[in-house]
């Protein structure tokens, strides 16, 4: 296995890890207080959106480094309780 495929699985990893930690802290917050509606839904899902943006722009075209944005936004649909 070649080693930038290593260090991609790896960053793709620690990136779900991240998502589920954002995922999950909303989850928890909502679950206390149950503020999240439609609105707040959608502005979870953008500030996610705009993150890997960042991080794409960061790592810029030439980066061995590729998102795999839509594995990503999987694991928030995923594990999103509201």
């Amino acid at each position: 296995m070649a080693q930038s495929q290593i260090s991609n699985e790896l960053i793709q990893k620690q990136l779900s890890s991240m998502v589920e930690t954002y995922t999950r802290t909303f989850n928890k917050m909502d679950a206390k207080t149950g503020f999240i509606e439609t609105i707040e839904r959608e502005e979870i899902y953008v500030v996610l959106a705009t993150l890997l943006d960042q991080l794409e722009q960061e790592l810029g075209n030439e980066s061995t480094i590729k998102v795999n944005r839509e594995a990503l936004f999987e694991v928030f649909d995923q594990l999103r309780d509201f």
